[in-house]
This record gives structure tokens, C-alpha cells and sequence, in this order.
């Protein structure tokens, strides 16, 4: 065969491949959440039905007493990340932890804070959100608001959902959604992909 038609021939399978990626390709799409009544947490949300970087169900909440970590396993979490300081009001991150660990809960204390934003603290939270072995994920502050934040950064730099559809997502998680996308959208402006 000529030179010219292997070139025709890996041109036209060069095409072919190209095609079939792009219809591999998916477009990240805003997910499904929706507002729950647990005992125990302030603001409860649950996303669902959605592949996300963190899996296709991801909780969502403010102030979360101990007693309701026996809750979330039942409701099939296998990992607590909490955002919160030590110092914050009514925060026992010891007793959190031991009921935690008692309910078969993997429980990480990964302080965000909103006034001094460690990008090596969202990093570290995305990656535990992101880790199929610690799936499913409940996220938690005092109010959902910075665990709204880093969702939004998250679903913005890992999935590449756009800017609009991931503040529609944190309409439908922060207690205080301005405060939640001023902090992600300040973050991704600072540190963008």
C-alpha cells in the first residue's frame, strides 16, 4: 500500500477515534438535592443520583451532635468530615469522634476557615471527598455554609460544572448561601484551575 493511503487510512481512524471520546465525554450536570429532618443536625441536605468527584451521594450539614453519628451510618455514610474548630460553639470533637468510631463511621477534623482559607485545607477535604474507599461523605460546619463553599469549589475545579449551576447547588445547601458562594467564588478567583 502507498505511503499516501496508510496516511488516508490512520487520518480516517484518527477521526474515528476522536469521535467515539468525544461521545465518551460527559457533561457534568447539576445534581438532585434535597432537604432531610435528621435529629441531631442543623440543616440537613443530601444530594443524590449524581456522579460527582465525591461519589453519588454526598450529605450535607451544619452543627451534628454526637448521638446523630449512629443516624448517618444508618443512613449508609461511611466517612464524617467536619469542618469545624475545636473552639466553635458547642464542638466536642472527642466525643464526635468516639461516637463515630462506636456507629463504624470514619471521622476526619479538617478545620476550614472562612476568613483565612488554607488552600491546602480545601485540597485535603476534596481529596477525602474524593476517595471511593471513604464514600459516601457527610460534610459539616456550623451552619452547612462552608461545607456548601467547598462543594461548589469542588463540583467548579473537579468536575467542571460551571460557575452558575454549582451556585445553584449552594442555594439548595448553606443556611447562609451568599456567604457560601462570596467564600467559593473569592477562592476560585484566587485559585483557579
Amino acid at each position: 500500500m502507498s505511503l499516501m493511503r496508510w496516511n488516508s487510512v490512520w487520518g480516517r481512524l484518527g477521526l474515528l477515534l476522536a469521535a467515539f471520546l468525544a461521545g465518551c465525554a460527559t457533561t457534568p450536570t447539576p445534581a438532585t438535592i434535597q432537604k432531610h429532618e435528621i435529629q441531631g443536625i442543623k440543616n440537613y441536605s443530601e444530594l443524590s443520583a449524581a456522579a460527582t468527584f465525591a461519589g453519588e451521594r454526598v450529605g450535607f450539614g451544619g452543627a451534628t451532635a454526637p448521638a446523630a453519628m449512629s443516624q448517618l451510618r444508618s443512613a449508609g455514610y461511611g466517612t464524617v468530615i467536619s469542618l469545624r474548630f475545636g473552639d466553635e460553639t458547642n464542638v466536642d470533637h472527642g466525643a464526635s469522634r468516639q461516637a463515630a468510631d462506636a456507629a463504624g463511621l470514619n471521622y476526619l477534623e479538617l478545620p476550614l476557615s472562612r476568613r483565612q482559607v488554607s488552600p491546602v485545607t480545601v485540597r485535603e477535604i476534596l481529596d477525602a471527598m474524593g476517595d471511593p474507599a471513604m464514600q459516601p461523605v457527610y460534610l459539616h460546619c456550623g451552619s452547612a455554609s462552608r461545607a456548601a463553599a467547598v462543594w461548589m469549589i469542588g463540583r467548579v475545579h473537579l468536575d467542571g460544572l460551571d460557575r452558575d449551576a454549582a451556585t445553584a447547588e449552594v442555594k439548595k445547601i448553606a443556611e447562609k448561601p451568599e456567604a457560601a458562594i462570596r467564600f467559593a467564588d473569592g477562592f476560585l478567583e484566587a485559585h483557579p484551575r
